[in-house]
């Protein structure tokens, strides 16, 4: 902040500059003064100073002092500023008092005085204040937010084109519903089928030991091979049937869980950014 405020901005830079509206006015202001781009947010500091050059020119114009004048008090505040940091009052006062001997020469006296009354009505009854801002390493506090966006993988369809929030969030859920129903009655459909090749499997092994004793089957054999037989249909008639009983089961559920969302909501259209309902 001690850069000599020598060449830094002309009388028709801050004439063009002051003609700006005021946000951009001010940066400008800002940005000729050697002060460099800074966050509004979060550089608070700056932000002060900024305002403190801004408000000055302001003063000086509203008050229809020349366009000389209004510069010099700009460049003169500025000085002010950078030369008594870390000084006290008294010292930053002498300070005044030689910058503003050094333009009584060539100005007359009552736009002097007005600079001076200005002068000791804010920066020198804020002066704690502005020491402060001067001095004191300000706490940054940056929020920073990772947003990923993703491009529309088609061109968007009209606004008017589109169905109420209500009617979009009950398809989804139904067709959440029904995607978990197929994919249950696919799992089912596999596993019957792995079911009933191991079925068959075990109901022809019974048969398969007998295969080679065709010549010499006893009744006992014929009983056994019965036996093994029943006992094998029994396996999978209980397997089909717990199956069955399973299906059944989870088929209710389905059911259950699409009728507990309800049934689908009125008939509406959109209409100039608006939702109407058809009913009357």
């Amino acid at each position: 902040m001690a850069a000599s405020t020598k060449n830094i901005i002309d009388c028709q830079q801050l004439q063009r500059l002051a003609a700006l509206p005021k946000y951009d006015s001010r940066l400008a202001l800002a940005k000729a003064l050697s002060m460099g781009e800074f966050d509004e947010e979060d550089d608070l500091r700056s932000s002060i100073i900024a305002d403190f050059h801004y408000n000055n020119m302001i003063y000086a114009i509203n008050k229809g002092l020349p366009w000389s004048i209004v510069h010099i008090f700009v460049l003169l505040a500025k000085d002010i500023l950078q030369q008594s940091i870390g000084k006290t009052i008294s010292e930053s006062l002498a300070i005044f008092k030689l910058k503003i001997s050094q333009i009584t020469n060539h100005n007359n006296k009552l736009n002097v005085q007005h600079l001076i009354d200005y002068m000791l009505e804010t920066y020198y009854k804020h002066y704690q204040l502005y020491q402060y801002v001067t001095t004191e390493r300000q706490n940054e506090e940056r929020t920073k937010l990772k947003l990923d966006i993703e491009p529309l993988s088609s061109s968007p369809v009209a606004f008017s084109s589109g169905i109420p929030v209500e009617k979009w969030e009950y398809d989804r859920d139904i067709s959440a519903i029904e995607k978990a129903e197929r994919e249950r009655r696919d799992n089912r459909t596999i596993k019957r089928i792995i079911a009933e090749r191991q079925a068959n499997k075990d109901i022809n092994l019974s048969f398969q030991k007998f295969e080679d004793r065709s010549n010499c089957l006893t009744e006992e054999n014929i009983a056994d091979l019965i036996a093994d037989a029943a006992g094998a249909y029994v396996i999978v008639f209980k397997d089909k049937l717990i199956e069955s009983i399973e299906e059944s089961r989870e088929n209710l559920e389905y059911k259950l869980t699409k009728a507990a969302r309800g049934p689908p909501p009125k008939s509406a259209k959109i209409s100039n950014g608006r939702v109407r309902s058809s009913r009357k």
